[in-house]
Order: structure tokens, then sequence, then C-alpha cells
């Protein structure tokens, strides 16, 4: 899946996380674990979903899980932001179909204890 036509190889992004250097969230259309396509049940299409993957092995081996699922449109640039307490993703959903004004997105966010 291509987010815009201009440039096929640009990504949905990927953040390592500013505490743990063994804990990142990706944003892509397959699932990283499996090399599958995200595909929606919502809309029935691969969509760019988040992904968290740690390693318990300094980097040798990941376990991924889905952050969002079945999201009805892409999710994509995932930050980090942390602290002692918390830990807080932010990203944007919604449409990128060109670099310079062609997108429809929200910024959310998931705040983590």
């Amino acid at each position: 899946l291509e987010l815009y036509e201009d440039q096929p190889q640009y990504s949905g992004l990927v953040v390592v996380d500013p505490q743990d250097p063994f804990r990142v969230v990706a944003s892509a259309d397959v699932d990283p674990g499996t090399g599958e396509p995200a595909v929606s049940s919502e809309t029935g299409q691969a969509q760019y979903e988040l992904w968290e993957g740690r390693s318990d092995d300094d980097g040798a081996t990941w376990a991924w899980r889905p952050v969002t699922e079945d999201s009805v449109t892409d999710n994509l640039r995932p930050v980090i932001a942390a602290n002692e307490e918390h830990s807080t993703i932010v990203w944007l959903r919604g449409t990128y179909t060109g670099i310079e004004d062609d997108y429809d997105q929200d910024v959310v966010a998931m705040v983590e204890p």
C-alpha cells in the first residue's frame, strides 16, 4: 500500500522509546511479526496500523502486538513522550496522499501508565 504515488517507498515511520531502546512503535500496513497485510475488518483494505515491538534479548528477536486494530483510516508518524510515571504515544490518524497539502488527519494520543 503506497501512502502516495509520487514516493512509493514512503513509510508510516517508527519511533524508539526514549526510556527503553528495546521498545519501538511502528506504523505499517503489515504485521511486523508475520508479514501479513493489516487488513481492517472495517474497510476490507490494508490500513497502516500502529505496532509495538519489544525485545527481551538486546534486539536479537522482537515480539509484536497491535496498538491500533481494524482502523477505518491510516495511523501514521508515531511519537513517544515518556517520563518515570507515564508513556504517551502520539500519532496522526487519517488520509495522507501528498507531502505538501493533500492530507486530512487528526492528532491523537494514548497515555499509558
